[in-house]
């Protein structure tokens, strides 16, 4: 797997007088250094801003400012961490800056700016820019004995679009980055990175949810025996980041149904399969033994590629007609929350983009006590599955065949464990909309729907049942990992390219 990471430092520079008012403004588009690429630290090395008098224009294979006036420590708040244009355009941004208070470097020429890991004057230099005014203009500002000026450093990670599609998924992050992804692939990119490193980021393997774009749910732990640990090398004259995944032996990971995805560093998904990853064939998977009445029959991954791969056996001999097969359906599933499709929704988790709610198969959904706040869902197989049950509290639950016209289906002040029925005159509609009451201290959620037929799904079809004692099996390419005691996933490697870009 290979992707293109890209990044881009700006900054901002603003001179007030002893009342506060703002009497002068540049702005500067950075390079990037060679030594950034040699010492990859960025943006938490980004631990000093130094600024200088200069103006000759900067070279990559500068190591200081031209002529270098001062420097300070950087300081940082969670706010200035922006995913406010994650989902719009892939890109993150974190903003440090430095103030130079009246007393300090008065009678200085401010005209370039920079970031380093330290506070050398001499070597280290990460970025290097020229101050210009609002016409582009190269621009010098001049520190007054009552003046302040702020220098503010904005750091620009454009991860890409994959999350809105494709082989690689980057999930939405989280802004708490210093905790909730102070071990993971994202946090080394954003505040944890080092020039070569082994990252402890933990990967699983996802559960089958082909329709929900951008969405993965990690499997338990125990899909694959806990968390593993990637290794990530970093090569500074390729600009490469190797994330080398441990296999994933015979004795971990072996699921019924299938995985559809992996998740690298809790922040890649990565779709399976994919032209990265061949599942080989099930060789004459015995699927069922024949009762003389029985025409219907599962196989033990419930994704059967349509490529001409099948064949079926009737006691070891093989038929090509008689028979007809579901390709690409999953196989049947007491809860249906994992076949259904987010299609709208408020209810956003902390880092104010992502939805709280995501369809994950036997849990809750979201916990929030506001009043009003909604997520929208698709049955993609209303015409052939209608929902007949699900399990609610502190919301209600209202069904639509055109999300325009809304009925109320199900309501429930408080969570608890009972079922409720839906009427069966509302169990065939195609979107269905949980909106929380807002009832304080009670826990909303809205989980493990049901529907009709589902649990009875099979994917062979007979039109005459196989006499009695007959064995069926198959031989098929699921189109999902089929990870079961007879097969390892093995050599998986991604890939980050770290390139510059301009916003």
């Amino acid at each position: 797997m290979k992707w293109d990471i890209k990044i881009h430092n700006c900054f901002d520079v603003i001179k007030k007088d002893s009342d506060g008012n703002i009497v002068q403004e540049g702005h500067a588009e950075n390079i990037i250094l060679n030594n950034m690429w040699t010492d990859w630290r960025f943006p938490n090395a980004m631990n000093y801003i130094h600024f200088g008098s200069g103006t000759a224009e900067p070279q990559a294979a500068d190591t200081k400012l031209t002529a270098h006036v001062g420097y300070k420590s950087t300081s940082e708040a969670s706010a200035v961490r922006d995913f406010s244009k994650f989902r719009s355009h892939g890109v993150v941004s974190v903003k440090k800056s430095i103030r130079l208070e009246p007393a300090e470097n008065v009678g200085a020429n401010i005209s370039e700016v920079g970031i380093s890991n330290d506070n050398s004057t001499t070597s280290g230099l990460l970025t290097k820019a020229i101050l210009k005014d609002a016409n582009g203009n190269p621009l010098s500002i001049t520190k007054g004995a009552s003046d302040t000026v702020d220098i503010f450093a904005t750091v620009f990670i454009n991860l890409g679009m994959s999350h809105q599609g494709g082989s690689i998924k980057w999930l939405t992050p989280k802004v708490d980055i210093g905790s909730s992804l102070g071990k993971s692939l994202l946090g080394e990119l954003l505040c944890k990175a080092q020039a070569t490193s082994t990252v402890y980021a933990t990967y699983g393997l996802c559960r089958p949810q082909p329709q929900i774009s951008g969405q993965y749910s990690m499997g338990d732990s125990n899909d694959i025996s806990g968390p593993h640990t990637c290794t990530v090398a970093y090569n500074s004259t390729t600009r490469t980041m190797a994330i080398t995944v441990p296999n994933i032996g015979t004795a971990s990971g072996n699921r019924g149904d299938g995985y559809r995805g992996l998740v690298v560093g809790s922040d890649i998904g990565i779709d399976l399969p994919n032209s990265g990853f061949a599942m080989p064939e099930i060789v004459k998977e015995v699927i069922g033994t024949g009762d003389g009445s029985l025409k219907d029959f599962s196989t033990l991954f419930g994704w059967i590629k349509n490529n001409g791969s099948l064949k079926m056996y009737v006691n070891d001999v093989e038929v090509t007609t008689g028979f007809t097969v579901d390709y690409n359906r999953s196989k049947g599933s007491t809860y249906f929350d994992k076949e259904l499709i987010v299609v709208e929704s408020n209810w956003l988790a902390s880092d104010g983009v992502s939805t709280q709610w995501g369809p994950p198969s036997g849990t809750h959904m979201g916990v929030n006590y506001a009043a009003g706040v909604y997520t929208v869902f698709e049955n993609p197989y209303y015409a052939t599955f209608a929902i007949e049950s699900v399990r609610i509290g502190g919301a209600t639950l209202y069904c639509s065949d055109d999300l325009t016209n809304w009925t109320q289906a199900v309501s429930r002040d408080s969570l608890s464990g009972a079922v409720l029925s839906i009427p069966s005159e509302l169990r065939g509609n195609r979107y269905w909309k949980v909106v929380a009451s807002g009832y304080t201290g009670n826990t909303t959620g809205c989980y493990n729907f049901v529907a009709t037929g589902w649990a009875a799904s099979k994917l062979v079809h007979f039109a005459s049942a196989p006499a009695s004692g007959a064995t069926i099996s198959c031989t098929y390419q699921p189109d999902c990992i089929g990870k079961d005691s007879n097969h390892i996933l093995s050599n998986v490697l991604v890939n980050l390219t770290l390139n510059e870009y301009t916003p």
